[in-house]
């Protein structure tokens, strides 16, 4: 696998994470995670997951509370 794929595939996993585990600004993700803005995390994670970070979160919360 190539080096930058490797760390696309760690960062979306980390940030999926971050997202359902924690109550931190996706703002504060995208930092943490090596991204300039959470405009740049939004693109690269709807690319990966098909979904918003946003939405990622809120379907958390509700299987959580379901």
């Amino acid at each position: 696998m190539p080096p930058m794929k490797y760390l696309t595939e760690w960062r979306m996993h980390l940030a999926g994470d971050l997202l359902t585990d924690t109550k931190l600004p996706i703002s504060s993700i995208a930092e943490r995670i090596g991204y300039g803005s959470e405009a740049a995390l939004t693109k690269a994670f709807k690319q990966f997951y098909q979904l918003p970070p946003g939405e990622v979160r809120r379907q958390s919360r509700v299987q959580r509370a379901g």
